[in-house]
């Protein structure tokens, strides 16, 4: 009997149907239409090939679909991923702290550790404490740099500490493609109040080749409200261009 790490080998059946479940989300869903067509037809002559054939390891199928689609959209987010998508990826200490490290650093500069950007129910209460306990510091290091994205919704909010309480400031938006239209749909992220506000004092986001997805869009966002400034590179910026 197979043991519980183990799993069962992939089926051409399955992999067709996964297949053209997946040219059917691109063809529908994907927001730029012309990729996603390109990508879909690309998987199609690939299964006509049977270019999968003899593969039965899930996880090896996942990566080469991901690097056959991510070679065409070039997109990072695209990807197939066997499994739970969080299931590499370690839940916070505690729900409180949301994965905030927190310290205070010689000459009173303060320093934020952050890996991702959870949901602001659990989020937002961790970083009023997290900007609370360093509202008093000369200058803050906010380091990115192992930071894999998260909800943009927290990404938002953490901006706001350090914008004026009395403006009410445009963030950014997402743009959705309403599904097997050319049309498009907006969200919008705004500031919003926070206990405590960081204004007046020197900012730096660090960041690396790690730095990805909202972690990336946090940086972008200091540095393109001139609220911070950017230490570090990316090995590819995926369309946001940040300063070394």
């Amino acid at each position: 009997m197979p043991s519980a790490s183990q799993t069962e080998p992939l089926t051409q059946a399955t992999i067709s149907k996964t297949i053209n479940g997946i040219i059917v989300e691109l063809r529908e869903g994907y927001v730029f239409a012309d990729k996603g067509a390109q990508a879909a037809d690309a998987l199609e002559k690939s299964l006509r090939e049977n270019s999968y054939a003899g593969i039965t390891d899930p996880n090896r199928f996942a990566q080469q679909i991901s690097d056959q689609l991510r070679a065409i959209t070039e997109d990072g987010h695209m990807r197939l991923i066997f499994g739970s998508p969080f299931s590499n990826q370690p839940l916070p200490s505690t729900p409180q702290n949301a994965g905030f490290e927190v310290k205070r650093l010689d000459g009173n500069i303060g320093y934020i550790r952050l890996e991702r950007f959870v949901p602001p129910d659990i989020f937002n209460p961790a970083a009023d404490d997290a900007m609370r306990k360093l509202s008093d510091t000369d200058a803050l290091i906010i380091d990115m740099r192992d930071n894999g994205g998260g909800h943009p919704a927290s990404v938002a909010y953490l901006v706001s500490f350090f914008l004026d309480p009395n403006k009410r400031v445009h963030i950014s938006d997402l743009n959705w493609r309403n599904r097997g239209t050319s049309t498009f749909r907006t969200e919008p992220f705004w500031s919003s109040p926070t206990p405590v506000h960081y204004l007046g004092k020197s900012v730096y986001v660090l960041i690396g080749p790690k730095t990805y997805s909202a972690g990336e869009e946090f940086a972008y966002d200091l540095q393109a409200l001139k609220r911070a400034t950017v230490v570090g590179k990316k090995k590819h910026a995926e369309g946001l261009i940040l300063a070394d």
